[in-house]
This record gives structure tokens, C-alpha cells and sequence, in this order.
């Protein structure tokens, strides 16, 4: 059984779009949302979100936790797929890497964790303070550290800004005919385009705001299109 759980931050509409692929792509599943107050500013809260959700939670050593960010779609059913098998292949940490940008862990906003981690593995997902440790920062970034030192396989999956214009994790194309596919896409900062966390000011006098507001419209009418094509 997969268990995803989003930490939502804003408004309503990227949050849609990521339900509806988890419900086309993802199979048999629990969804669990947190959501957290539309001030929020301080980037501990998405950690702490995960932290709080996680005391009240009973996951099976068999069952795989998903922590996923609103702005995030899946984009075939290939992603399961290749869950199941790196976990099959034992595998403790699977999904979003970027090693120039974060380093040798796996990111937050598409981070599986299979239940005898996730069990055993008493540790904080709140993001790293000390600048010393630039390849661990941000949310769950020390969780995948700590997961390494205890013996468990994190396996990150490279990244590329190669979908519609927005970073996206490719499957292996080792042995398969059509070569990779698309497992899931990120908008990233789907909380900086997010019209409702703007004054008026920042909407329309900021033009890297413009930018961004754009950038998220173009992004759903893609999701929407692909999820329909895929219905």
C-alpha cells in the first residue's frame, strides 16, 4: 500500500491537478493533506508538517510512504513501476535528485520512503541550519543522511528541466523499447506563483512574478492535458 502525504501551502489549484494524476497513475493508495496557514513563511514548517503527521501514522514494514509537494503531477503509470522495484531491489529512499543542486540525497517534493525506514528511522525531516552542510539542506535532507549512515540505499533520480519547460524524473531506458518516460513533473516554487500569497503590488509590478504566475498557467494546461489524453 502506498501512503502519499502532500503538504499544501496556497491555493487549491495545483493541488487538484496533483490528485487527480495520483488518482490516474498511482493505483491503490491513501492520500493524507496537511494543510498549512496561508502565512506561513518560515521553510521549517513543511518539515515540521511532516514530523507531527508522521506521530498518528501506522505504516505497515511492507507499505511505501510518498512525500509529495502540491506542485508536483504524475505522468504515467510507469512511476509505481518503478517504485515497486527499487524497493524490490532494496532500496530505502527513492526519487527526486538533483545532485548540482542539492546534492547527494533525494528532494522533498517527490521522496518515497519504504515502511522499514520510515519505522525505524527516528529522525526530524526539517530542513538543515548549518551552512556547513550544503549537500544535506533543505526538507528531508538530513533524513537522507542519516538514513545513508544507518545502512539504507537512498537512490536519487537524476532530473531535467525537459518537460514543458519544467523539471521532471525520467525511468531508466535500459531494456525499454520506446527509451525513458516521464514518471512525474515539478513546477518548483508553486508557492511563488501562487496569486493568492501576492499583493496586487507583487502581481503586476514584479515582472519576475509575472514570470512565475505564467510559468504555473503553463503548467496546468499541460498536466490537464496529458492527464486527459491519459483518461
Amino acid at each position: 500500500m502506498l501512503h502519499f502525504l502532500i503538504v499544501q501551502l496556497g491555493s487549491q489549484d495545483l493541488m487538484t491537478t496533483a490528485l487527480a494524476s495520483i488518482e490516474r497513475f498511482a493505483g491503490e493508495c491513501n492520500v493524507d493533506i496537511v494543510k498549512l496557514p496561508d502565512s506561513t513563511t518560515d521553510p521549517r514548517a513543511h518539515g515540521q508538517a511532516i514530523d507531527d503527521w508522521r506521530k498518528f501514522q501506522h505504516i505497515a514494514v511492507k507499505d511505501v510512504v510518498v512525500v509529495m509537494d502540491p506542485d508536483v503531477v504524475l505522468l504515467s503509470e510507469r512511476w509505481r513501476i518503478e517504485v515497486e522495484a527499487a524497493f524490490a531491489s532494496g532500496v530505502g529512499i527513492w526519487g527526486a535528485g538533483n545532485q548540482h543542486a542539492w546534492g547527494p540525497r533525494v528532494h522533498a517534493h517527490m521522496m518515497v520512503i519504504s515502511g522499514s525506514v520510515f519505522n525505524s528511522l527516528e529522525r526530524s525531516f526539517t530542513p538543515c541550519l548549518d551552512v556547513r552542510e550544503q549537500d544535506w539542506r533543505d526538507t528531508g535532507g538530513l533524513y537522507c543522511m542519516w538514513a545513508r549512515a544507518a545502512g539504507w540505499k537512498v537512490r536519487p533520480v537524476e532530473q531535467g528541466r525537459d518537460w514543458h519547460g519544467v523539471s521532471a524524473g525520467y525511468s531508466h531506458p535500459a531494456g525499454m523499447a520506446n527509451g525513458c518516460r516521464a514518471l512525474w513533473a515539478h513546477l518548483g516554487g508553486g508557492s511563488h506563483s501562487d496569486v493568492k500569497r501576492m499583493t496586487w503590488r507583487q502581481q503586476y509590478l514584479s515582472a519576475w512574478r509575472r514570470r512565475e504566475i505564467a510559468k504555473r498557467k503553463r503548467f496546468l494546461r499541460a498536466a490537464h492535458t496529458h492527464l486527459s489524453s491519459h483518461s
